[in-house]
């Protein structure tokens, strides 16, 4: 019957297009069942390649598919043919043929993150306050940790949510006592290292008790003082602050702070009130650690492989600066762009069913 199709064809079709039709209709492809043209097919394989979760949520694909989409992706690369989509767990022919019909229709549901339950929630994560607008718009975010050691940067790319940078600047070598114009060179320095984004964000710095030891409270301060000129370099940098390049523009704010402890906390790195290593949540899953895995409730970030190698050849220390980084950079992106609801039930406590829907990276 396929032969006889492409016979009926051909006396207005041209040999380069029935060798087409050959091979979106053999068994090479999912073409055997379905109307869809090159064209389409090609809408289809880019959605699902290049899509954020949410977006693949919108078009009405379960929790549980997108992650295994995003496992398949991250372990063999982007789909080439969509019956290798049919590879993927939760997939056969009909329920991919209707997630297909809906992508080419541009059939999107309302986001799930308009529930204004959960945007209550959000927007007391992040301060200042941040624009809606903003967080529908951003394409990279750059997260900067900062303690006693050291400064770490990462860039979040929210289209697929791939890391493109990821470094640190070790501050063992310099004094532990600065005066403020040291401080602020520092700062220079730092911003001169800082990767440019349309957000950059930093995790709040704790309250101290006044009964803190006087050295605890100096490095707590002189951290403070860092944060508080990067803060105003990056608004004022018209490299960094690209609303700024616009005359007449007025001033927008691009640098936020992300709740104290909400990383640790989502990433399962609290011993108590304190904070520990974050270094083997990271490599786990960088080495693709089932564990780890399924212990975490955030979005899948792909790291390319000349990164983790970057990391892996660190010291412990500089790996700690490396690590708090990714970390404060993935839960402001799931919480704050994404608005992962699995996220919120992990720091909520809410369902404990979350956790059958975890982070997963690559190597």
């Amino acid at each position: 019957m396929l032969i006889e199709q492409i016979y009926r064809r051909i006396n207005y079709n041209s040999v380069s297009k029935c060798i087409r039709l050959l091979c979106t209709h053999s068994n090479v492809d999912f073409y055997a069942k379905d109307n869809f043209t090159p064209e389409q097919h090609c809408k289809i394989l880019q959605t699902l390649n290049d899509s954020p979760p949410e977006i693949l949520s919108r078009y009405r694909i379960s929790n549980a598919r997108i992650k295994s989409l995003l496992e398949w992706k991250l372990r063999r690369g982007h789909f080439k043919t969509l019956k290798e989509v049919l590879e993927v767990d939760g997939f056969g022919e009909n329920s991919l043929e209707d997630v297909c019909k809906r992508i080419v229709n541009n059939s999107l549901s309302k986001s799930k993150s308009s529930s204004l339950k959960y945007n209550k929630y959000f927007k007391h994560l992040v301060f200042p306050e941040m624009d809606p607008h903003l967080s529908t718009v951003l394409k990279t975010a750059v997260a900067i940790y900062i303690d006693a050691t050291g400064i770490g940067w990462v860039t979040l790319n929210r289209n697929a949510n791939t890391v493109s940078e990821w470094k640190y600047k070790n501050l063992s070598t310099y004094p532990t006592q600065m005066l403020p114009t040291d401080t602020f060179g520092l700062a220079v320095e730092a911003l001169e290292m800082t990767p440019l984004g349309d957000v950059y964000i930093f995790e709040a710095q704790p309250s101290l008790n006044p009964q803190n030891n006087p050295n605890k409270v100096f490095t707590h301060n002189h951290q403070v003082e860092i944060m508080s000129m990067l803060l105003a370099l990056l608004n004022t940098s018209v490299k960094h602050n690209q609303t700024l390049q616009n005359e007449g523009n007025k001033f927008e704010n691009r640098v936020f702070y992300l709740k104290n402890r909400l990383p640790a906390r989502l990433f399962n790195t609290l011993m108590g009130y304190e904070k520990v290593s974050a270094i083997p949540k990271i490599i786990g899953m960088l080495k693709g650690d089932t564990e780890v895995m399924h212990s975490l409730p955030c979005t899948g970030v792909s790291i390319d492989n000349s990164l983790t190698q970057y990391f892996k050849s660190e010291n412990s220390m500089n790996k700690e600066l490396l690590s708090q980084a990714l970390m404060l950079g993935i839960s402001f992106m799931d919480l704050c762009v994404y608005k992962n609801k699995k996220s919120f039930e992990a720091l909520t406590g809410k369902n404990q069913k979350g956790k059958q829907d975890k982070c997963v990276n690559t190597t």
